[in-house]
C-alpha cells in the first residue's frame, strides 16, 4: 500500500467520530448557575416533621484558645433502615466516635436516637460508625466546621440485599438542585458501568452488585463540585460508602473562556484552605495578575485582563496560595481579533450545522479552506481540534462582539483588620492571618464561627495585635 494511502486511513480512522462527536456537543449545553447554598442540616437525610430529636445546641464556647476552636458540641443522630426510611429506627445499634478531642462509644436507643458531647476545632477530622445486627455497618467523615452546623447526624444502615450504598454529601457553593449522579464501574476492563441518582437527601444504592473490584464516580452539573473516585471491593458483604466533595477542587471557571486579545476575563475558584479571608494569587501565564480574600468557604473571583499583545493560542490562567500552593487552573484561548467568529463561513455572524460539517470536511481533506476561511485558527495551516470545539463553542454560544469589560470585583479597602477568631488573636498556620477589610466585609463571614475587629487605627502591624478588639456586627 503506498504511503500516502496508509496516512489517510490514519487521518480518516482520526477524524471517522467527529460528526458524532460535534452533535453531542451541540445536544449538551449545561448551564452553570452561580448562587450559593447554606449547608444542609443533616449529615444523612433531611430531618422529618415531627421528630422527637431536640435540636442540639452547643453546651460550652470555651474562649478561643487557638484560631479555628468552635466549642463543645452536643452532637444528636438518628439511626434507621436505609431500605425501610427515616422512620424505621434502629434500637440498641453500636454507635462510636472518633475526634482529634475525643473518642467514645454509644448505644442508639428505643427510637433509634444517640447522642454525646464533643469539642470541635474546624479542621478536625471525625468518624462516626454505627452498627447493628442484620445490617452492614455506616461511617461518616466529616470535619469539624460540617458538624458543628448539622442539627442531626443520621446514619442509614443497609441490609445485605443493598450491596452498595451510602450518602454523598453536598458541595455548600452549590445549588440545592444540583443533579448527582453515582457511577459503579468494574474495575476490570470491559466491564459495564452502573448509574443511579442520588436522593435529595443524597442517599444511593445498587442492589445485587456481584463480588468484584470497582470503582465509585460522582457526576454533578455544578463545576466547582468534584468528588474524588474511591475504589472498593465488594466480598459478599454489603458495602456502605461516605462520599465527600474535594476540598479544594483544582479547577478555575473562566468567564468568557476564549475571545480576542484585550479581553477582561472573570476568574472564580474554591479551596477551603484559604477560606475566611485566606489570600489567592492569579496568574497568566506564570506572571502574577492580582491577589484576592477568599469567603468563608474558600470562594473567591477576580479580574484579569489578557494582554493587548496577545499571542493567538491557548494561554493557562492559575491560582496559588501566598505560598505558592496550587489551587486551580484552566485554559483560555486568545483568537484574531478581526475574525468575527470562528467557523462563521458565510460571515452571518452564526455558526451553524452545515459549517461545523464544512469544518469536519476540510480536516478530513475532503474540501478545502477557501470552503471556509474562518475554519482556521490564525497561525495554523489545517482546522485542529481546538478550531473545531471554538466553532462548537460559537454554535452554541453565538458569534457576538467581545462582552464589555465586567464590573470589578469589590476589593476589601483597609478601614480595618478582621480575625478568624474571638479575641483578635491569630497564630501562622493556614489563612488564619488576619487582613485588611472593611466592617462590612467581616461581617459577611460564615455566621457562628468566632470573628473579630480591629479599626486600623488600633492595629499593630508588627505584632499582629489589637488594642481596642471589638465585635465586628
Amino acid at each position: 500500500m503506498r504511503h500516502e494511502d496508509c496516512a489517510r486511513q490514519d487521518r480518516d480512522r482520526r477524524w471517522r467520530h467527529l460528526p458524532v462527536f460535534l452533535g453531542v456537543l451541540l445536544l449538551w449545553s449545561p448551564a452553570v448557575d452561580a448562587r450559593t447554598t447554606t449547608p444542609s442540616t443533616t449529615a444523612t437525610s433531611t430531618a422529618t416533621a415531627g421528630a422527637t430529636t431536640p435540636t442540639p445546641t452547643p453546651t460550652h464556647t470555651p474562649t478561643a484558645q487557638r484560631t479555628g476552636d468552635l466549642g463543645t458540641k452536643h452532637v444528636v443522630g438518628r439511626v434507621y433502615d436505609a431500605a425501610a426510611g427515616v422512620q424505621a429506627r434502629i434500637a440498641g445499634a453500636a454507635v462510636s466516635f472518633s475526634a482529634p478531642h475525643g473518642s467514645g462509644s454509644v448505644q442508639s436507643d428505643a427510637q433509634g436516637a444517640f447522642a454525646f458531647d464533643l469539642f470541635l476545632h474546624d479542621t478536625d477530622s471525625v468518624t462516626i460508625r454505627a452498627a447493628a445486627d442484620g445490617f452492614a455497618a455506616a461511617e461518616l467523615h466529616i470535619s469539624g466546621v460540617d458538624l458543628w452546623f448539622h442539627e442531626s447526624v443520621d446514619l442509614a444502615l443497609q441490609r445485605p440485599g443493598a450491596r452498595v450504598g451510602g450518602m454523598v454529601h453536598p458541595t455548600v457553593d452549590c445549588p440545592v438542585d444540583t443533579s448527582v449522579v453515582v457511577v459503579l464501574d468494574g474495575a476490570a476492563p470491559g466491564a459495564p458501568a452502573r448509574r443511579t441518582t442520588a436522593a435529595p437527601d443524597g442517599t444511593f444504592a445498587f442492589e445485587a452488585v456481584p463480588d468484584g473490584d470497582y470503582v465509585v464516580r460522582v457526576e454533578t452539573d455544578c463545576p466547582l463540585s468534584v468528588y474524588p473516585p474511591q475504589t472498593l471491593t465488594v466480598a459478599g458483604a454489603a458495602v456502605s460508602l461516605d462520599l465527600a466533595p474535594e476540598v479544594c477542587p483544582l479547577i478555575l471557571l473562566l468567564d468568557p473562556d476564549h475571545g480576542p486579545p484585550g479581553t477582561a476575563v472573570r476568574v472564580t475558584g474554591r479551596c477551603y484552605y484559604i477560606h475566611s479571608g485566606g489570600t489567592a494569587r492569579i496568574y497568566l501565564d506564570g506572571a502574577l495578575m492580582t491577589e484576592v480574600h477568599a469567603g468563608t468557604i474558600g470562594d473567591y473571583q477576580a479580574l484579569v485582563q489578557i494582554a493587548d499583545d496577545a499571542a493567538i493560542g491557548r494561554h493557562v490562567i492559575g491560582a496559588t496560595t501566598v505560598a505558592g500552593t496550587h489551587i486551580g487552573s484552566a485554559d483560555f484561548f486568545v483568537g484574531d481579533a478581526t475574525q468575527s467568529c470562528l467557523g462563521d463561513c458565510d460571515g452571518d455572524d452564526a455558526v451553524r450545522i452545515n459549517e461545523l460539517l464544512i469544518m469536519v470536511n476540510i480536516a478530513l481533506g475532503d474540501a478545502d479552506v477557501t470552503a471556509c476561511p474562518a475554519a482556521l485558527v490564525v497561525g495554523d495551516e489545517t482546522v485542529e481540534i481546538t478550531a473545531l470545539v471554538g466553532a462548537v463553542h460559537a454554535a452554541l454560544n453565538g458569534c457576538a462582539a467581545p462582552a464589555a469589560t465586567p464590573t470589578a470585583v469589590p476589593r476589601p479597602s483597609g478601614e480595618g483588620v478582621c480575625y478568624e477568631s474571638a479575641g483578635c488573636t491569630w497564630y501562622e498556620l493556614g489563612p488564619h492571618h488576619p487582613f485588611s477589610t472593611t466592617r462590612a466585609f467581616c461581617c459577611r463571614l460564615w455566621v457562628g464561627l468566632p470573628f473579630s475587629w480591629c479599626p486600623a487605627d488600633q492595629f499593630d502591624a508588627a505584632t499582629g495585635g489589637c488594642s481596642a478588639c471589638e465585635d465586628p456586627c
